[in-house]
């Protein structure tokens, strides 16, 4: 028996022409509502297709910084009242 996700990702493949290897990368990005980045050209357009965001390969999205410490208790309290 096939897990529902591989039969997901294996009917996403098929649908889209894309390796499972790419669709499970995309199914993930449907799944969790995540931008795509990817240099690979048919990956990119299966995931306009399916209302993903694909961003230009390479874009970096900043890190947060965690803060530490007295910091990360008056960031939370912060946080808390926005």
């Amino acid at each position: 028996m096939v897990p529902s996700r591989d039969r997901e990702t294996l009917t996403l493949a098929r649908a889209e022409g894309l390796t499972t290897h790419d669709a499970a990368y995309l199914e993930l990005a449907i799944r969790r509502d995540l931008p795509l980045s990817t240099p690979n050209t048919a990956l990119g357009d299966a995931a306009r297709r399916s209302g993903v965001a694909a961003m230009p390969w390479g874009a970096v999205v900043p890190p947060r910084r965690v803060p530490f410490g007295a910091s990360a208790r008056l960031a939370r309290r912060e946080a808390l009242r926005s």
